[in-house]
Formats: structure tokens, sequence, C-alpha cells
């Protein structure tokens, strides 16, 4: 490139322009116009080749000239010509000001060859008006003033730069000039060949204001620059910005698009008259066929013909138009057939057949061009300045005939011609104007980027899924599913749909799946988020605000743990959000997967739909296809779409994957689009190497075909393989002529990789062994890499040989990595793949990764290493088998536990398995002894991770690790802490409730194997004298625990009592006293405050409801102290205390449904599916005004669905007596069950069991689950009683009271509900007794005694606690007795009390119930409409509950009297 300042090049000008002007001379302009042949350059003259063509200044062409003139093309009007020419910006190269005010400003008007005499308005003006001749000469683009103060007219250049330059030379026809002021210069022919001036090859540089921009410019702008076109608008085009905007006006459809100038709008109009005629000429063939006139002859004389006729419509040769001489071949003489194209075709067929026979060659292309040093005569468009795909599509129809040898460039039918023709149209900015040829025809091998080739069916199947759910609203969430072979494209068709997301306001998370990522849980995910976060806190402020403010909303506290995993949240929130720890590090995984849930929720809706991307699912790991599974079923997410990526043959049976895709199409609620991308056919591959070359189909066909043949049709493939035949120069770009040639005898012949990733590492071996080097610790490092950290793998003898930098540049110029950000990441992951497959053994991998490992060690600093410490020691963990050395081994050991710990400290649990694990295995068994304290923390972090990962195997056996080599029993606490949760979460309840026991004996606190009344009875007379004792003024300033042995000691009692409540609520009880009194004699401890409502629990089931008060006031007392660590579960043991007593208990749903979320969001799951349990149960016995079980049941099923991915023991046990009330209730769906009232059903529905459900109770009995049993029979005992089945509501009695004996603790609101339904069942088995006789139902005097303790009971609740919950059920309980002692008017007066205070507090349940029992009353003693009425009563109720099935059952009741 060379570099002139602005002295020099004026000075160069200047003198050109001096030799321009004496060239004036007439009668030199006379004779170089008489010249025989036109003038051309010598080989020597000037980097670049053309024709010159010269024009005398009469206007009209010479009579003997070679080249026929154009039919005159639409000119502008004249009055605008005068118009001053307005200069668009960077269009324009302009000489310095002191040159151009030399002449005086003329504007001009292309002037097309055969339109001479059209010259520019004010031509000559500024010169003599005696001018005389003609004169040729080069001017620099954009010259145009200059020129036309000179009386010329601009022409475009013929010249194409060699070795790919950009042309951008043009020619001037001097139509006048000053003569008497010049003199005459005959003999500088040669000067002025040697004018031409190309700009590319000028850098005036941009750092002085004097210096000369000569930028390309934008096509859309043409419209400013006085109707110029681009061709004459500059020289020196910048490629990539033309290339943008010609990309643009290439992909649209409508030439309308662009802001064309004049003169590509008369190029338009002739190629548009000229598609005319080929319709025309086909018409009048199949006319004359139909007439009986139709020739037979072959289709080259036919193309033969056609083409002549374009020729002449292009070029304009006049005196053919007037000879009118037909031209008629031998086959046309035999057949008839006259074609009319003008008496001077046999000439141009002479000069055609010359000129074909003096090539000597053969071109591999097919379609020859003329060459340079050709004198025949004939001229191809090109020589006119049209542009080459014109001109090469009139050149092949026009060689048809006289080139039989060349056929694969011919047309085979006329259809094709005008198929071309219409293509030239759909995209002029590609194919007809010559900025964009300076763009695409520089002899660089360009595929466009993402562009889709025959996709379009798939493209319309995305489109379809993403307007579904963001456009139509039709479906809350949606998937599509895009399967195809690597490098089918499956990326650029989701790009598709990108340029829709900014009108949308929709967001896109790009989360790419990769090998290495398999090994990094959960890693890709969170890293596409934090993605997410930067660029929505870059991208714009008002989309920011909003989802700020719902991210807040919807997290709260909770956003606190999801910081860790995604940095840039903290950005996009904005301030400092408060901390909400979870309750156990154990819980901690639960607490993200929670807080991701709701961000999902936050980040997408309506007004901000969310798009997620999850491409190469394949390599997607099981925590993060778990979570992609969670986001898709959580039914609170609204307007989200992901789409997924992956290689179907790569998803095995037992992959992740395969099982998620399964659960996905199980989901009715959300459809999934499956999308399946083959490989390419022919006529694709062909549009893509169309393209790529710049030429039509027709020309690139049987390249195509060549290669489709060896890649199959898979688009990367095919880019690829055309990369390497452009390397090994068998396809190449002839400059000369502008065209791609290509030798396709050779490339059928090649021997070619089977697959991609072979031709790739072919390809980068042949760059040599420094950037094959740089490539394979690119690949070490991963699919993305630090800039930083590659520069330390390097030795210094290495950067003195290898510029690493200089590597990169060229790597990322051949598109084999990308730089995005500040980090490199491989183009696609098979680039990746063969770049790794450069080590060609595993050993060598093994020693690179090993390699790259100590230089990151020895070449950093201190803070480099401690910056890049996972980094280093992942790569010398992947080549642990070749370390031989002790101290190294040890060395790598503290940095997997050194980098273990700090992941887990941000809660990064699935990274910090990895290096802990891998920590583990280093470890000998002598390291016990000389490095113990570094091997206990290890495999203690190690167990504490492997559990919160849910991995109880692996957990057991590094607790078990512990136990064995530990020191002391504080060394050990935490692996046992491990190991009582991972017997849990096995199942093995007893087990976890030993271990426990025996970890408190240790600890100093010993507790019976077996509890009866008289030990609770001593262990609750120890606490209420304490309690007695102490004030709770007293209680809350007590001091907190120092003593290590008590703290842990409060740990494990809370621990090991939470899981004995479901197999010994009375060794419960018996812990939480003790915790009452540990706390007291110790100190506070976190674990006290849940002590304290734990126990009020405790003494709420044994009736101590005042002193249950009491430490109900203390816990909340002590619930701010420890940072609230425990809030989640003391809050709902206080609501299940005290508070469901003395409050009305439908206030207590709305708490429950807090304590659910507060649970969840520390990742407390067990709490979180009591929480939800109580909610259901609450709403069942207590409804909320306004709400009926068909809410409940929704609501259920909607949290059903929430927990059910945790797969909990407590799950089961909560759900199944839940859903076998609603079953019995109400018709679960609707749509498959219809009530007997409007279907007339002749069997009336009754209670009844599944066998699930049954087998749930053979679980919990094997186990020996007695609060679970409790609760089971004391559901079908309620269930029985309603749809009065009295024999079997008396079994499940008796069940239920076997049970509840010696397990007093119990939860309230199953124990109000418990009692309640056994006094009922107690008193109809009473009369049914009397009914039937004593025989059918044993022990009356149990009955009795049961009824006499339940009214006792309830009485007393309803005098000393709250007669809004318990009114009702004592005169319910009333009028059974009286109607069972034979108390008819009593009992007549508490039925209808009863029914009073039930809708009075809104118990709708127990209305309905009250009803059906008076209706019942009155049945049995005969009064047969007040049983009716009442009955009918009861029915609507039930109906206004929800409970359709026991509305439909009394309904046949009705029917029955």
């Amino acid at each position: 490139m060379v570099r002139l300042n602005r002295a020099l090049f004026i000075g160069r000008v200047t003198r050109a322009f001096t030799s321009a002007a004496a060239a004036a001379a007439a009668a030199t302009a006379t004779s170089i116009a008489m010249t025989s042949d036109p003038v051309s350059f010598p080989p020597t003259a000037a980097p670049f080749s053309g024709v010159l063509r010269v024009v005398p200044s009469g206007g009209e062409a010479a009579s003997n000239s070679l080249l026929p003139p154009m039919p005159p093309l639409p000119q502008v009007p004249q009055q605008q010509q005068q118009q001053p020419q307005q200069q668009p910006q960077q269009m324009m190269t302009m000489l310095p000001a002191d040159i151009l005010s030399a002449f005086e400003p003329n504007p001009l008007t292309f002037d097309p060859p055969g339109n001479h005499g059209a010259t520019a308005a004010g031509a000559g003006a500024g010169v003599g008006a005696g001018a005389a001749g003609g004169i040729a000469s080069m001017v620099m683009p954009g010259q145009e003033q200059m020129m036309g103060a000179l009386g010329g007219t601009l022409m475009p250049s013929t010249v194409s730069a060699v070795g790919g330059d950009t042309p951008t030379g043009y020619y001037v026809t001097m139509a006048a000039a000053a003569a008497a002021e010049v003199p005459s210069l005959e003999d500088h022919t040669e000067a002025f060949s040697n004018l031409k001036v190309d700009l590319a090859e000028l850098d005036f540089g941009n750092d002085d204001e004097d210096f000369i921009d000569h930028d390309e410019g934008n096509l859309n702008n043409t419209s400013q620059s006085g109707g110029k076109p681009a061709s004459i608008q500059g020289g020196g085009a910048d490629n990539d910005a033309l290339t943008e905007d010609l990309t643009h006006s290439c992909e649209g459809s409508q030439t309308s698009q662009l802001s064309l100038s004049s003169e590509h709008a008369q190029l338009l109009a002739m190629v548009r008259s000229a598609l005319d005629l080929v319709v025309t000429f086909r018409a009048e063939r199949r006319e004359g066929g139909a007439n009986g006139n139709q020739s037979t002859c072959d289709d080259a004389e036919l193309h033969h013909a056609l083409g002549r006729i374009l020729y002449k419509h292009f070029s304009g040769n006049s005196s053919l138009e007037d000879g009118g001489v037909s031209f008629t071949t031998d086959r046309d003489k035999k057949k008839n057939v006259h074609v009319d194209v003008g008496s001077s075709d046999d000439a141009l067929d002479d000069d055609i057949e010359a000129s074909s026979r003096r090539k000597g060659r053969r071109t591999t292309v097919g379609c020859t061009a003329k060459s340079n040093d050709d004198r025949s005569g004939y001229a191809p468009l090109l020589d006119f300045g049209y542009p080459i795909r014109l001109s090469t599509l009139v050149d092949c129809l026009v060689k048809s005939r006289s080139s039989p040898n060349d056929n694969v460039c011919f047309f085979a039918s006329t259809e094709d011609v005008e198929e071309e023709l219409r293509e030239m149209l759909e995209k002029p900015g590609r194919y007809l104007y010559d900025a964009a040829e300076a763009v695409y025809c520089d002899g660089q091998l360009r595929f466009a980027k993402d562009k889709l080739y025959g996709r379009s069916e798939e493209v319309a199947t995305l489109m379809s899924a993403y307007d579904r759910v963001i456009h139509s609203k039709k479906e809350k969430r949606g998937i599509a599913l895009i399967n195809g072979y690597a490098g089918s494209g499956k990326s650029s068709l989701v790009d598709q749909i990108l340029p829709r997301l900014q009108s949308d306001r929709a967001s896109f998370v790009y989360c790419k799946f990769d090998i290495q990522g398999q090994e990094q849980p959960m890693s890709s995910f969170f890293r596409a988020l934090d993605g997410y976060c930067q660029n929505l806190f870059d991208g714009d402020p008002t989309l920011l605000a909003e989802i700020r403010g719902a991210i807040n909303y919807a997290l709260g506290p909770s956003v606190s743990l999801l910081k860790g995993q995604v940095p840039s949240l903290g950005a996009v929130l904005g301030r400092e959000s408060p901390v909400l720890q979870a309750a156990e590090t154990t819980d901690a995984l639960n607490h993200i997967s929670y807080s991701l849930r709701l961000f999902v929720r936050a980040i997408s809706g309506p007004t901000h739909p969310l798009v997620f991307l999850l491409d190469d699912l394949q390599y997607a790991d099981k925590k993060s296809v778990d979570a992609i599974n969670l986001l898709l079923k959580d039914t609170d997410t609204t307007s989200l779409l992901f789409i997924g990526c992956y290689r179907e043959e790569s998803v095995s049976i037992d992959h992740p994957l395969t099982e998620g895709l399964g659960d996905i199409a199980m989901t009715a609620e959300m459809p999934m689009s499956s999308i399946t991308l083959s490989n390419l056919d022919k006529q694709s591959v062909n549009d893509m190497v169309s393209e790529s070359l710049n030429m039509s189909r027709r020309l690139t066909r049987p390249l195509a075909d060549a290669v489709h043949a060896k890649t199959r049709g898979n688009p990367m493939f095919v880019r690829e393989l055309m990369a390497s035949l452009y390397a090994d120069g068998l396809i190449r770009y002839a400059a000369t002529v502008r065209r791609w040639e290509w030798d396709i005898i050779a490339i059928r012949e090649k021997d070619v990789a089977d697959e991609v990733v072979d031709l790739l590492v072919g390809r980068m071996k042949g760059y040599g062994p420094e950037i094959e080097l740089v490539l394979q610790v690119v690949a070490c490092l991963g699919t993305s890499c630090d800039p930083n950290a590659l520069c330390l793998c390097f030795t210094d003898e290495d950067r003195n040989s290898t510029s690493v930098d200089s590597c990169l540049m060229r790597l990322m110029a051949d598109g084999l990595i990308n730089k995005v950000g500040v980090m490199y990441r491989f183009g696609h992951d098979l680039i990746w793949q063969a770049a790794y497959a450069l080590l060609t053994s595993s050993s060598k991998q093994q020693s690179m990764h090993l390699h790259v490992g100590r230089q990151l060690l020895k070449n950093g600093s201190e803070e480099e290493r401690n910056q890049m410490m996972s980094i280093i020691a992942d790569q010398l963990n992947r080549g642990v088998d070749l370390i031989d050395d002790d101290a190294e081994r040890l060395l790598l050991t503290r940095m997997n536990l050194q980098v273990g710990r700090k992941e887990l400290a941000s809660m990064s649990f699935l990274p910090a398995s990895l290096y802990l694990l891998q920590g583990t295995i280093l470890v000998h068994d002598e390291d016990w002894k000389d490095h113990y304290q570094m091997c206990l923390q290890l495999f203690t972090s190690c167990a504490e991770v492997q559990l919160a990962l849910g991995n109880s195997g692996e957990t057991v056996t590094l607790a078990t690790q512990v136990l064995t080599l530990g020191r002391s029993l504080q060394d050990k606490l935490g692996a046992y802490y491990a190991l009582i949760k991972a017997k849990l979460l096995q199942g093995d309840v007893d087990e976890s409730v030993k271990i426990g026991l025996s970890v408190l004996g240790q600890l100093g606190e010993c507790f019976p194997t077996r509890v009866d009344e008289a030990k609770i009875g001593k262990e609750l007379m120890e606490t209420e004298h304490l309690l007695e004792s102490s004030s709770l003024e007293t209680i809350s300033k007590t001091d907190a625990a120092t003593d290590a042995d008590r703290v842990a000691t409060m740990r494990f009692l809370l621990l090991t009592s939470r899981i004995a409540y479901t197999i010994n609520p009375g060794l419960n009880l018996l812990m939480n006293l003790r915790m009452v009194q540990t706390t007291m004699a110790g100190g506070l401890t976190p674990e006290s405050s849940f002590a304290f409502s734990s126990c009020a629990f405790a003494l709420c089931s044994i009736d101590h409801h005042d002193l249950a008060a009491f430490c109900a006031k203390v816990s909340i007392s002590l619930l701010g102290r420890f940072n609230q660590k425990y809030a989640h579960i003391t809050i709902p043991t206080l609501i299940l205390s005290i508070l469901a007593y003395r409050q009305p208990l439908q206030a207590l749903v709305e708490e429950f449904r807090k304590a659910y979320k507060n649970a969840m969001a520390v990742g407390d799951v067990d709490w979180a599916i009591v929480s939800i349990g109580q909610v259901t149960n609450v709403s069942i016995f207590a409804p909320e005004r306004g709400r009926n079980l068909g809410h409940v049941q929704d609501e259920f099923l909607h949290n059903l669905q929430e927990l059910s991915m945790y797969n909990h023991m407590l799950f089961s046990l909560y759900v199944s007596p839940i859903k076998e009330a609603l079953s019995n209730l109400r018709y679960v769906e609707s749509s498959s069950h219809v009530s007997a009232t409007s279907a007339g059903v002749e069997n009336p529905p009754t209670v009844c069991f599944t066998a699930d459900q049954n087998h749930m109770v053979s679980v919990c009995a094997s186990k020996n689950l007695k609060n679970s049993l409790r609760k089971v029979y004391c559901n079908r005992m309620w269930l029985a009683y309603l749809y009065r089945r009295y024999d079997l509501a008396a079994e499940f009695a008796t069940k239920n009271q076997k049970f509840a004996a010696g397990n007093p603790i119990y939860a309230p609101i199953e124990t109000i509900m418990e009692t309640l339904y056994l006094g009922l069942v107690a008193f109809a088995v009473l009369r049914e007794r009397v009914r039937l006789g004593d025989s059918s139902f044993d022990g009356g005097e149990k009955w009795t005694k049961i009824s006499t303790d339940v009214i006792n009971k309830i009485s007393r609740w309803n005098e000393e606690d709250s007669s809004w919950n318990f009114q009702n059920k004592i005169d319910l309980l009333n009028a059974e007795q009286a109607f069972t002692d034979g108390d008819y008017p009593r009992a007549l007066e508490k039925y209808e009390s009863s029914i009073g205070n039930a809708g009075k507090h809104g118990f709708i349940n127990e209305l309905a119930l009250a009803c059906e029992r008076l209706g019942l009353f009155h049945q049995s003693i005969g009064n047969t409409i007040e049983a009716q009425m009442h009955l009918m009563l009861s029915k609507q109720h039930y109906r206004t509950w929800g409970a359709t099935r026991k509305a439909d059952d009394v309904h046949h009741l009705i029917q029955s009297m």
C-alpha cells in the first residue's frame, strides 16, 4: 500500500492533468479515434488490463468502430442536470480545493455506449467552443467536476485489479477541449494509458486533515449524489462496511427498497426489458410450434439466437437494426426457421468463433471470457461497463453454438435464462451494481454468516412456536427442540428469530453446553444467566428498571444466594440486597433451585418475553436438565420459550436428556415442537456455492454437485471443503476476468475426509507448528479461554519464537476462533474437537494439560495464581496420572481443597464437588498421620458437598472415613451430621435416629429407647419448674452459649427431634423439652427460638395451653437473635401450636402459605412440605371465604408439581392422604365424571380407596411411621362417616386410636378434626347398635367413653380458647348425643344452633354436614318433607363447598326417600 501525503498527491495529479490538457489537439483526437483496434494497456504499464474506448467529439460513434453503440437510455431531465450537485457524505473522493479551483464546476451524467450524443449538460462550458476531436484519458474516481470543466464524460472502466484488488478506475471520453490553450500531443497515447490511477493502491491516512478521505460510501445514499452510480462515486472501498450495506439490498426481493441512482434505475430498466424479450422469445417459439412452424433445431442454436438478440439489446448495434438481414443457420434453412437479428451477425459470428479458437485452452469453469490480447473484434458487454453477471449471461448464450466443448456453462433451457434475469432483478445490489462487484468480486471466498439454505419449512415451524408463546399467548411456556447432525445449521436456524426480539421487547439468553461443562454441572446455565444480566445492565434503561423491580418483588432476600452464581445480578439490582442464608449448607442447593425459578419468573412475562437458547444439549449435565424441566413445569412462569439444539446421535438411552425429554413430552400444558435438520439437497448446496462465488446457479451446478457428493450436504462440511479447495488452488479467482474458475476433474478425484472434524484437523496441520501449538493450548484450556491465561502458558523461548497474538489473529481471520468480549472462543464445538484432536493420544492430551498447569503455576505472579487457581488445579488434575513427585501431589491436593472450599463458601456445590473429590483421590493413607488437618477438612467438606448434591452413597463413604480416622468427637461431628442426613435421604429413618441418639449420648444427653407416659410426665415437670421460675424478660436476656459441646448438643437435638417426629412422637416431645432445659441451663443458641416454639407445639398436643402460650411468647422474643436462622420453622410451629386454638382457623391458611415460601426460600424442603400440607388441610376443613375445593385442588396440584422434583420421603406421606380426600369429595377431572344430578346415575357414589393409597399405608406400616398411619386412618374415618359407612368408620377409628396411644404429639388441625369425627362416629355406632342389635358393634362402653371424652375436650376448647372455631362443633356433638339419647327437642335445637354458627363463622363444610345430619334425624322420626328440605339444603352447601361427588351422594339419598 502506497501512502501519499497531500503535497505528493497534488503534485502527481497536477502533472497528470497538465499532460492531459496538452493532449487536447484536434488532430490527436481524430487519429486516436480512427485506430483500427481498441487501445489497450501494455502488460508493463499498469497492474491491470482493459480496453480504452475513444469516442470522437462529434457525439456519434465512428463508422469503423468495432464496438456498436448502446440504445439511448432514459436521461435525467436537463433542468435537473443543471441543479448544483450535493456531494454525498463519505461517497466521493475529492481533489484538494486548490486543484479543483483551477476548473469551473460542471455536473456530468453517465454516458453509456451508444448514447454519446447525450453529453453532459454544459459540456465544454469551461472551454472554447471551437474544440474539435476527442481525447482519451484516465481520471480519479470522484473527479466529475474536473472532467465536466473539460467537457468530458465518465465511463466505467473494464479494468479489473490483479490479485483481488478492488477495481476503482474509470475512463473518460473528452467531448471537447480548449485547443487554443493546449499543445498537440499525438505521441502520448501510452502516457494516457499510464494515467489510470487506482485508489486501492493509495493510502492517504486519516491522521491529518489534509489527507484525502476516499471511503467508498453507502449505496443507500446514492440518491444524494446527483444520480451518479456507485461505480463513479468513489474508489478504495471499505469492503466490510460496503458488504453490510449490500447484504441488506441483496436480501431484499423488491428493488424499491434501494434508494437508486438514475444510472442504477436505467440499468434495472434495461434488464427488465431484456427479461421481457426472453419471455416474448419463448412465447413466440411456443406459438410457432402450435402453428406447425416450430423448429426442431437444437437448444444451442436457439440459445445462440437469443444471445444475439440480447447482445443487440444491450450493445445498441443500430447498423444491425437498420440492415434487417436475416441470419439463418444450416439447420434453420432445412426447417424453415427465420430469425431476424441484423445484417452484421455473420461477421459477429466469425469474430466469436475466432475468439474461441484463439484461446487455445479449455477453462474448468466452462464459461470462456475474452482474453486481454484478443483482437477478434467481438467485445463482451463487460467492455461496455455492464456488470460481469449480465455480461457472462449474454456471452454464454452468444457462444453456445461456437464452443460445444464448453457446455458446462451453457443454459439447459430458455427458462434458465429467464430465471437468472429474475434473480438479478431480485438482488441487484449483489449482481448488477459496480460497488457490489467491488466487494463480491475481490477474489475472497465468502460465505454469508448465519445464512440458511433450504430451511424454509423449519424456519416456519420455529416461528410458529415463537408466535404461540410470545404473540398469540396460546401457551404460557413453550419448547422447540431442533435436532440435527453437527454443522447442520441449528444455531443459524435459531438466529432467524433474533430480529423479532427487539420489536417484541423480548430478551435472549444464550446457554451453550460443552463437553467440559459435563464435568462442571450447571456452570453453563449460570454463565448464560450472568451474560443475560450483563446485557440487561448495558441495554435499555427502561427495561432494566422494569425487570429490576420484578426481581426484587419476586425474590426479596432470596436473591442473596443466587448472586453467588450470577455475579452480574448485583449490578442489575443496583444495591445490596438483604441476606437470607440457607438453614443448612445441605439445603442451599434447594435454595438456589427455588431462587432460580423465581428469577426466571421475574425476567419473563407478557411485557418482556424471554427466549432461552440451549445449544448443544447433548452435552448438558443432569442437574442442568433437571433445572430446565423445573422451569418448564413452573405454571407461574409465562412468556418463556425454550429452544433446545442437540444431536440425536449423541443422546443415548441413559442420557439425562432422554429422560428429560420424556418428562416434557408428558406435560400436556406445554406442547413441544420438534424440528429435524437433515442434510441439504443438491439444489440448496448449489444456492450456497452460487452465493459464495457470486455466480449464477447454472454456472456453479457442476461444482456444487461434486461438493454435495463429498459432503452429503452438511452445511459446515460444505464450507470447510470449499475453503480447503480454495487453499489447494482447485478453486481460484481469475482477476483478469473477475470470475471464479475451478478444476472440476481434480475436485471430483480429490480424496476428502469422511467427517468434518478430520477435514478441520488436516486444515489445522497445514498452518505449521507455531499455530498448531497455539491451537493445542487453547483447546486444553477449553472451548473458551482468558487471554492472560493463554499468554502465561508459553515459556519465554516460546514467546520469542512465536507471536501468540499473530497466531490468534490468523485463526480469527480464518473463522476458527472468535473473540467474545475479552475471551477467545472456538467458532464451533467441532472446531474445538478438531483442535483437541491435534493431540493424537490420551497420553499427549494429559501431558499437554500438565504442561499448561505447570506453566501457569510457574509464570504467573502470586495475584495471578490466586485468580487462576481453579484453572491451574483443573489443568493439573487432567494430567494427574503423570505426576510422580510426592511434593507436587500434596501441592495439588491442597489446591483442590482451597478451590473446593472457596466454591463451597459461595454455595457453588457442583464445581466444589469436582475439586474436593479429586483431592480425596490424591490422599494416601499415611497423609492422615502427616497432614491430618488437610485430610480432615478435605473429607468433611467433601461429605458436606455430596450431601447437598443428594449423593447419599458418596456421603456415607466419606463420613465413615472421617469417623474411622478422626481423632476426637469434635473432629467427627461434621461427619456425623452428614451421615444422619444421608441415612434419612436413603429412607432409613430408624438408623438416622439411632445415630443421632448415639451422638447425643456422647455429648452427655441420654434418652430412653422406649418412651412412656411416666417418662414424658417427669420431663414435663422439670420443664414446667424451670419455666415457672423464670420470666419472659429473664429468658430473653440470657447470654449466648459458649461451650462447644452445648452448641453441638442443641444442633443434634434439633436434627434428631425433627426426624423422630415421624416414627416416635413421644421421643420428639422429650427432645423438645430437653432443648428448652439445655437453653436455660447453658445459654442461647440459634436453635433456642425453635426449641420454645416446638415445646409450645408439644404442650398444646397434651392440652397444656397456658404453658404453651408462654413458650410461644418466649420463642417470638428470641426470634430476632442469631439473624433469624430458623425463623422459617419457628413461625409455622407457632402457628401449629396455640394460635391454631385461639385464632380463627381460616386466618391460618395465608400464614401457612407464607411459611411455605419462607421454607422454600432457604431450601428447607422438609418444612416446605409440612407447610403446604397444612395449607391444604386447613383449606379443606376451614374454607376461606370465596374459595371452594376446586380452588384448593388447583393450588394443591400446583404445589405438588413444584415439590415433586425433590423426591423427598415426606412428600408421599403428606400427599397421599390429601389426594385420597379430594378424590372422595369431588370428581378430580370434571370432564370424565358427570354428576348424578344431571346424568341420573343409578349407583350412588361411596367411599373408595385406590391401590396406590393402600400401598402407601403398607409402606408406612413397614417403616413404623406411627404419626403417618394415625393421619391416614383419621382421614379414612372421616370419609367413611361422610358416606354413612359407619362400619368402616368404626374400624378406622379403632386403628387411629391404636397409633394415637403413647404418641401425644400431633398437629392441632389434625387433632381438632380427629376429635370431632371420633365423637360423631361414636354416636353413630351407638345408634347403629340399637338399630341392628349389640352383636353388630362391639364395645358399647368404649364408644360411650369416647363420646363423653370428646364432648368434654371440645367444650373446654370452646370455653378457654375460641368459640369461633368450636361453637358449631360442640353444638353438633350435643345434637348427636341428644339424638342418641332420644331427646329429640334438644337434638333439634342443637342441630339448628350448629347450622347457624357454622354459617356465621364460615365453616361451609360443617354447615352442609349439620344440614345432612338434621335431614337424617327428621327421616328417622318420620318427617319426610322436613328431611328432604334439609337434605336439599345440604346438597346445595356441599356444591358450594365444591364437594361435587358428595353432593351426588346426598342427591341419591333424597331420591331414595
